[in-house]
Protein backbone atom coordinates (compact mmCIF):
# COMPACT_ATOMS: atom_id res chain seq x y z
CA UNK A 1 0.00 0.00 0.00
CA UNK A 2 1.22 3.63 -0.70
CA UNK A 3 1.26 5.44 2.36
CA UNK A 4 2.99 8.56 1.59
CA UNK A 5 0.48 11.27 1.81
CA UNK A 6 -0.26 9.19 5.56
CA UNK A 7 3.14 9.70 6.00
CA UNK A 8 2.55 13.53 5.11
CA UNK A 9 -0.33 14.07 7.33
CA UNK A 10 1.42 12.15 10.48
CA UNK A 11 4.75 14.55 9.83
CA UNK A 12 2.33 17.64 9.51
CA UNK A 13 0.72 16.76 12.72
CA UNK A 14 4.05 16.10 14.71
CA UNK A 15 4.90 19.49 13.41
CA UNK A 16 2.02 21.29 14.69
CA UNK A 17 2.48 19.68 17.91
CA UNK A 18 5.83 20.44 18.72
CA UNK A 19 5.04 24.03 17.69
CA UNK A 20 1.91 23.96 20.16
CA UNK A 21 4.04 22.11 22.81
CA UNK A 22 6.84 25.50 21.65
CA UNK A 23 3.98 27.57 22.85
CA UNK A 24 2.56 26.48 25.83
CA UNK A 25 6.40 25.54 27.08
CA UNK A 26 7.37 29.49 26.03
CA UNK A 27 7.86 32.05 29.00
CA UNK A 28 5.94 34.50 27.44
CA UNK A 29 1.86 33.98 28.52
CA UNK A 30 -0.43 32.02 26.50
CA UNK A 31 -3.88 31.17 25.84
CA UNK A 32 -7.23 30.59 23.71
CA UNK A 33 -10.32 32.60 24.32
CA UNK A 34 -13.63 32.43 22.39
CA UNK A 35 -15.10 35.63 20.63
CA UNK A 36 -17.08 36.08 23.74
CA UNK A 37 -13.87 36.60 25.64
CA UNK A 38 -13.95 33.47 27.67
CA UNK A 39 -10.93 31.16 28.16
CA UNK A 40 -10.67 28.21 26.30
CA UNK A 41 -6.89 27.26 27.72
CA UNK A 42 -3.66 28.87 29.14
CA UNK A 43 -0.34 28.14 29.46
CA UNK A 44 1.59 27.58 32.73
CA UNK A 45 3.57 31.05 31.87
CA UNK A 46 -0.06 32.85 31.66
CA UNK A 47 -0.77 31.33 34.90
CA UNK A 48 2.10 32.75 36.67
CA UNK A 49 2.06 36.26 34.97
CA UNK A 50 -1.97 36.18 36.15
CA UNK A 51 -1.06 34.37 39.71
CA UNK A 52 -4.79 32.31 38.98
CA UNK A 53 -4.47 29.06 38.75
CA UNK A 54 -5.72 27.11 34.89
CA UNK A 55 -8.78 26.15 36.77
CA UNK A 56 -9.23 29.10 37.97
CA UNK A 57 -8.81 31.12 34.57
CA UNK A 58 -11.03 28.58 33.05
CA UNK A 59 -14.08 29.67 34.37
CA UNK A 60 -13.36 33.31 34.11
CA UNK A 61 -13.56 35.42 31.24
CA UNK A 62 -10.29 38.25 29.75
CA UNK A 63 -12.04 41.06 30.96
CA UNK A 64 -11.82 40.09 34.40
CA UNK A 65 -8.22 40.92 34.23
CA UNK A 66 -8.01 44.44 32.05
CA UNK A 67 -7.56 47.23 34.14
CA UNK A 68 -9.86 49.22 32.56
CA UNK A 69 -13.09 48.28 34.18
CA UNK A 70 -15.34 48.85 30.60
CA UNK A 71 -16.80 45.91 28.76
CA UNK A 72 -17.05 48.21 25.45
CA UNK A 73 -13.22 48.31 25.85
CA UNK A 74 -12.67 44.85 25.45
CA UNK A 75 -15.72 43.84 23.37
CA UNK A 76 -14.33 46.56 20.55
CA UNK A 77 -10.70 45.04 20.51
CA UNK A 78 -11.94 41.52 20.20
CA UNK A 79 -14.16 42.94 16.75
CA UNK A 80 -11.18 44.38 15.64
CA UNK A 81 -9.22 41.15 16.22
CA UNK A 82 -11.55 39.16 14.67
CA UNK A 83 -11.81 41.84 11.60
CA UNK A 84 -8.40 42.31 10.87
CA UNK A 85 -7.10 38.39 11.60
CA UNK A 86 -4.24 39.52 14.14
CA UNK A 87 -4.15 42.38 16.52
CA UNK A 88 -0.83 44.22 18.55
CA UNK A 89 -1.83 46.70 21.61
CA UNK A 90 -0.55 47.20 25.20
CA UNK A 91 -2.43 45.93 28.18
CA UNK A 92 -2.52 46.68 31.82
CA UNK A 93 -3.39 43.13 33.71
CA UNK A 94 -4.32 42.90 36.91
CA UNK A 95 -2.94 40.00 39.14
CA UNK A 96 -4.78 37.92 41.54
CA UNK A 97 -3.12 39.40 44.31
CA UNK A 98 -4.23 42.85 42.82
CA UNK A 99 -0.56 44.24 41.54
CA UNK A 100 -0.72 45.31 37.96
CA UNK A 101 1.51 44.37 35.25
CA UNK A 102 1.76 45.87 31.81
CA UNK A 103 1.97 43.49 28.94
CA UNK A 104 2.14 43.25 25.23
CA UNK A 105 -0.66 41.21 23.69
CA UNK A 106 0.10 39.99 19.75
CA UNK A 107 -3.38 38.63 19.48
CA UNK A 108 -4.72 35.95 16.19
CA UNK A 109 -8.04 35.11 15.05
CA UNK A 110 -8.86 31.51 13.60
CA UNK A 111 -12.29 31.20 12.52
CA UNK A 112 -12.68 27.35 13.48
CA UNK A 113 -14.94 26.12 15.94
CA UNK A 114 -17.38 28.93 15.98
CA UNK A 115 -13.99 31.47 16.25
CA UNK A 116 -10.73 31.35 18.29
CA UNK A 117 -8.67 34.12 19.42
CA UNK A 118 -5.08 33.02 20.50
CA UNK A 119 -3.41 35.40 22.70
CA UNK A 120 0.41 35.58 23.35
CA UNK A 121 1.49 37.95 26.24
CA UNK A 122 4.66 39.24 27.23
CA UNK A 123 5.24 40.83 30.21
CA UNK A 124 7.03 44.54 29.61
CA UNK A 125 6.54 45.74 32.91
CA UNK A 126 10.23 46.44 33.54
CA UNK A 127 10.69 47.73 30.59
CA UNK A 128 8.08 50.49 31.01
CA UNK A 129 9.89 50.81 35.04
CA UNK A 130 12.69 51.85 32.90
CA UNK A 131 11.20 54.24 30.08
CA UNK A 132 10.12 56.23 33.09
CA UNK A 133 13.09 56.33 35.11
CA UNK A 134 14.74 57.25 31.96
CA UNK A 135 12.12 60.06 31.43
CA UNK A 136 12.71 61.26 34.83
CA UNK A 137 16.73 61.20 34.44
CA UNK A 138 15.99 63.37 31.16
CA UNK A 139 13.37 65.90 33.23
CA UNK A 140 16.34 66.01 35.89
CA UNK A 141 19.07 67.03 33.38
CA UNK A 142 17.25 68.95 31.51
CA UNK A 143 16.48 70.97 34.67
CA UNK A 144 19.84 71.22 36.01
CA UNK A 145 20.61 72.46 32.37
CA UNK A 146 18.13 75.10 32.32
CA UNK A 147 19.42 76.09 35.90
CA UNK A 148 23.08 76.03 34.48
CA UNK A 149 22.32 78.43 32.20
CA UNK A 150 20.39 80.74 34.12
CA UNK A 151 22.92 80.62 36.14
CA UNK A 152 25.63 81.85 34.09
CA UNK A 153 23.50 84.46 32.40
CA UNK A 154 22.44 85.94 35.51
CA UNK A 155 25.90 85.95 37.16
CA UNK A 156 27.46 87.27 34.04
CA UNK A 157 24.34 90.17 34.06
CA UNK A 158 25.14 90.53 37.88
CA UNK A 159 28.96 90.71 37.96
CA UNK A 160 28.54 93.87 34.93
CA UNK A 161 25.63 95.41 36.94
CA UNK A 162 27.42 95.44 40.27
CA UNK A 163 30.37 97.72 38.82
CA UNK A 164 27.66 100.33 37.17
CA UNK A 165 25.90 100.66 40.74
CA UNK A 166 29.46 101.04 42.31
CA UNK A 167 30.08 103.66 40.41
CA UNK A 168 26.43 105.36 40.98
CA UNK A 169 27.07 105.17 45.10
CA UNK A 170 30.27 106.01 44.72
CA UNK A 171 29.58 109.36 42.76
CA UNK A 172 26.47 110.00 44.75
CA UNK A 173 28.10 109.28 48.21
CA UNK A 174 30.84 112.52 46.53
CA UNK A 175 28.14 114.68 45.05
CA UNK A 176 26.98 114.65 49.20
CA UNK A 177 30.00 115.63 50.71
CA UNK A 178 30.28 118.87 47.90
CA UNK A 179 26.19 119.49 48.75
CA UNK A 180 27.21 119.48 52.35
CA UNK A 181 30.08 121.61 51.82
CA UNK A 182 29.73 124.07 48.75
CA UNK A 183 25.98 124.58 48.63
CA UNK A 184 24.77 127.55 50.97
CA UNK A 185 21.07 127.67 50.25
CA UNK A 186 19.30 125.81 52.77
CA UNK A 187 15.73 124.74 50.83
CA UNK A 188 18.50 123.67 47.63
CA UNK A 189 20.69 121.86 49.76
CA UNK A 190 17.77 120.03 51.81
CA UNK A 191 15.86 118.96 48.42
CA UNK A 192 19.42 118.12 46.90
CA UNK A 193 20.61 115.74 50.19
CA UNK A 194 17.04 114.19 49.60
CA UNK A 195 17.14 113.58 45.90
CA UNK A 196 20.91 111.79 46.71
CA UNK A 197 19.59 109.74 49.96
CA UNK A 198 17.13 108.09 47.56
CA UNK A 199 19.58 107.74 45.03
CA UNK A 200 21.67 105.90 47.63
CA UNK A 201 18.95 104.01 49.39
CA UNK A 202 17.53 102.92 45.78
CA UNK A 203 21.34 101.43 44.68
CA UNK A 204 22.20 99.98 48.02
CA UNK A 205 18.66 98.24 47.53
CA UNK A 206 19.83 97.03 43.98
CA UNK A 207 23.11 95.79 45.10
CA UNK A 208 21.00 93.77 47.80
CA UNK A 209 19.49 92.49 44.84
CA UNK A 210 22.74 91.41 43.12
CA UNK A 211 23.90 90.04 45.77
CA UNK A 212 20.62 87.44 46.34
CA UNK A 213 21.93 87.15 42.66
CA UNK A 214 25.57 86.06 43.24
CA UNK A 215 24.49 83.75 46.05
CA UNK A 216 21.56 82.23 43.90
CA UNK A 217 24.64 81.13 41.35
CA UNK A 218 27.25 80.78 44.03
CA UNK A 219 29.61 83.33 41.99
CA UNK A 220 31.25 84.73 44.95
CA UNK A 221 32.11 82.02 47.13
CA UNK A 222 31.79 83.16 51.13
CA UNK A 223 34.66 85.19 52.93
CA UNK A 224 33.71 84.34 56.10
CA UNK A 225 34.17 81.66 58.21
CA UNK A 226 30.97 78.97 58.43
CA UNK A 227 29.35 79.34 61.78
CA UNK A 228 26.83 76.34 62.92
CA UNK A 229 24.25 77.27 65.84
CA UNK A 230 21.89 75.33 68.05
CA UNK A 231 18.81 74.51 65.15
CA UNK A 232 16.38 75.55 68.13
CA UNK A 233 18.16 78.73 68.85
CA UNK A 234 18.12 79.90 65.24
CA UNK A 235 14.67 78.74 64.52
CA UNK A 236 13.54 80.96 67.72
CA UNK A 237 15.45 84.21 66.35
CA UNK A 238 13.78 84.34 63.23
CA UNK A 239 10.37 84.02 64.56
CA UNK A 240 11.01 86.46 67.37
CA UNK A 241 12.13 89.06 64.51
CA UNK A 242 9.08 88.02 61.98
CA UNK A 243 6.54 88.09 64.50
CA UNK A 244 7.26 91.94 64.44
CA UNK A 245 6.15 92.41 60.90
CA UNK A 246 2.83 90.43 61.79
CA UNK A 247 -0.38 91.84 62.71
CA UNK A 248 -1.73 89.69 65.70
CA UNK A 249 -4.12 88.12 63.13
CA UNK A 250 -1.25 86.11 61.79
CA UNK A 251 0.10 83.65 64.19
CA UNK A 252 3.07 80.89 64.31
CA UNK A 253 3.01 77.64 66.10
CA UNK A 254 5.98 75.98 66.81
CA UNK A 255 6.72 72.52 67.40
CA UNK A 256 10.20 71.82 67.86
CA UNK A 257 11.13 67.95 67.90
CA UNK A 258 14.88 67.07 69.83
CA UNK A 259 16.63 66.29 66.48
CA UNK A 260 20.29 66.93 65.73
CA UNK A 261 21.32 70.48 64.88
CA UNK A 262 21.12 71.51 61.03
CA UNK A 263 24.85 71.29 59.73
CA UNK A 264 23.85 74.59 57.88
CA UNK A 265 25.74 78.14 58.24
CA UNK A 266 23.32 80.01 60.98
CA UNK A 267 23.24 83.17 59.09
CA UNK A 268 22.11 80.93 55.64
CA UNK A 269 19.57 79.29 57.69
CA UNK A 270 18.29 82.54 59.11
CA UNK A 271 17.88 83.71 55.52
CA UNK A 272 16.11 80.67 54.40
CA UNK A 273 13.60 81.06 57.20
CA UNK A 274 13.10 84.28 57.16
CA UNK A 275 11.95 83.83 53.29
CA UNK A 276 9.82 80.98 54.12
CA UNK A 277 8.06 82.74 56.78
CA UNK A 278 7.31 86.04 54.44
CA UNK A 279 6.02 83.97 51.71
CA UNK A 280 4.25 82.22 54.40
CA UNK A 281 2.51 85.44 55.76
CA UNK A 282 1.94 86.90 52.12
CA UNK A 283 0.42 83.80 50.64
CA UNK A 284 -2.34 84.38 53.50
CA UNK A 285 -3.03 87.78 53.41
CA UNK A 286 -6.23 87.58 51.05
CA UNK A 287 -7.70 86.03 54.10
CA UNK A 288 -6.39 89.03 56.35
CA UNK A 289 -5.42 86.07 58.82
CA UNK A 290 -3.99 82.37 59.22
CA UNK A 291 -1.43 80.14 61.05
CA UNK A 292 2.17 79.65 59.85
CA UNK A 293 3.49 76.17 61.74
CA UNK A 294 7.05 76.30 62.01
CA UNK A 295 8.04 72.14 63.06
CA UNK A 296 11.29 70.55 62.95
CA UNK A 297 11.55 66.90 63.14
CA UNK A 298 13.04 63.48 62.01
CA UNK A 299 11.37 61.76 59.04
CA UNK A 300 11.93 58.42 56.96
CA UNK A 301 11.60 59.49 53.36
CA UNK A 302 10.93 56.60 50.13
CA UNK A 303 9.99 56.70 46.57
CA UNK A 304 9.84 60.64 46.71
CA UNK A 305 11.65 63.57 44.66
CA UNK A 306 13.08 67.07 45.44
CA UNK A 307 10.46 69.85 44.17
CA UNK A 308 13.66 71.74 43.40
CA UNK A 309 15.95 69.31 41.48
CA UNK A 310 14.23 66.44 41.07
CA UNK A 311 16.55 63.79 42.62
CA UNK A 312 15.20 60.78 44.00
CA UNK A 313 15.19 60.88 47.70
CA UNK A 314 15.27 57.93 50.61
CA UNK A 315 16.71 58.07 53.93
CA UNK A 316 16.32 59.44 57.43
CA UNK A 317 16.70 63.45 56.98
CA UNK A 318 16.14 65.88 59.27
CA UNK A 319 13.13 68.15 58.00
CA UNK A 320 12.38 71.48 58.84
CA UNK A 321 8.78 72.45 57.30
CA UNK A 322 6.90 75.46 56.68
CA UNK A 323 3.05 75.37 56.27
CA UNK A 324 1.01 78.47 55.96
CA UNK A 325 -3.58 77.85 54.94
CA UNK A 326 -2.60 80.58 52.48
CA UNK A 327 -3.66 80.45 48.60
CA UNK A 328 -1.87 77.80 47.71
CA UNK A 329 -0.36 76.71 43.98
CA UNK A 330 -1.78 74.79 40.73
CA UNK A 331 1.19 72.15 39.56
CA UNK A 332 1.72 74.76 36.84
CA UNK A 333 2.88 77.33 38.90
CA UNK A 334 4.58 74.60 41.08
CA UNK A 335 6.64 73.84 38.31
CA UNK A 336 8.10 77.43 37.98
CA UNK A 337 8.46 78.69 41.81
CA UNK A 338 12.51 78.05 42.43
CA UNK A 339 13.30 79.51 39.10
CA UNK A 340 15.07 83.14 39.65
CA UNK A 341 12.48 85.96 38.61
CA UNK A 342 9.70 84.08 38.90
CA UNK A 343 7.05 85.16 41.04
CA UNK A 344 3.20 85.48 41.59
CA UNK A 345 2.88 88.85 43.73
CA UNK A 346 2.49 91.63 42.00
CA UNK A 347 5.08 94.63 40.50
CA UNK A 348 7.11 96.22 42.60
CA UNK A 349 6.03 93.66 45.60
CA UNK A 350 8.95 90.42 44.92
CA UNK A 351 12.00 90.26 42.92
CA UNK A 352 11.85 86.45 42.54
CA UNK A 353 14.73 85.95 44.10
CA UNK A 354 13.50 84.20 47.68
CA UNK A 355 13.22 80.74 47.11
CA UNK A 356 15.45 80.20 43.88
CA UNK A 357 18.07 81.27 47.02
CA UNK A 358 16.35 79.30 49.15
CA UNK A 359 17.06 76.42 46.81
CA UNK A 360 20.61 77.42 45.86
CA UNK A 361 21.63 78.20 50.17
CA UNK A 362 19.94 74.76 50.73
CA UNK A 363 21.15 72.46 47.86
CA UNK A 364 25.03 74.14 48.61
CA UNK A 365 24.62 71.92 51.75
CA UNK A 366 23.28 68.55 50.79
CA UNK A 367 19.68 69.66 51.61
CA UNK A 368 16.62 68.99 49.66
CA UNK A 369 13.34 70.53 49.46
CA UNK A 370 9.69 68.55 49.22
CA UNK A 371 6.68 71.28 48.28
CA UNK A 372 3.04 70.12 49.04
CA UNK A 373 0.55 72.67 47.93
CA UNK A 374 -3.12 72.65 46.82
CA UNK A 375 -4.97 76.01 45.70
CA UNK A 376 -6.91 77.05 48.39
CA UNK A 377 -5.50 74.81 50.88
CA UNK A 378 -2.44 75.85 51.46
CA UNK A 379 1.30 75.21 50.91
CA UNK A 380 3.87 72.82 53.02
CA UNK A 381 7.99 73.56 52.38
CA UNK A 382 9.53 70.80 53.63
CA UNK A 383 13.65 71.39 53.94
CA UNK A 384 15.60 68.19 54.39
CA UNK A 385 19.12 67.71 55.68
CA UNK A 386 21.17 65.23 55.82
CA UNK A 387 21.30 63.75 59.52
CA UNK A 388 25.41 64.10 60.53
CA UNK A 389 26.60 64.63 63.85
CA UNK A 390 28.11 68.02 64.27
CA UNK A 391 30.84 69.28 67.32
CA UNK A 392 29.09 72.89 68.41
Amino acid sequence: FDITEMKKRELAEQKKASLYQAVIDSPDGFARIDIHGSFLGVSDAYCQLTGYSREELLTMNVRDLDVVNDDGYDSARIEYIIKKGYGVFESKRRRKDSSICTVQVTATYSPVDGGIIFLFLHDISRQKMAEKHNEELRKQLNHMQKIDSIGRLTAGISHDFNNILSGILGYAELSKSIVAEDIKDRDVKDDLMRNLNQIEIAGKRAAGLIAQMMTYCRQDPPTKNIEIKPTQSVIREVVTMVRVGLTEKFKIELDLNDTPDIPMDSSELHQVLTNLLVNARDSMKTFGCGIIKLKLSMVEISNCQCTACLMPLEGTFIELSVSDCGSGMDNETMSSIFDPFFTTKGVGEGTGLGLSTVSGLVHSDNGHILVNSKVGQGTTFALLFPNVTLNL
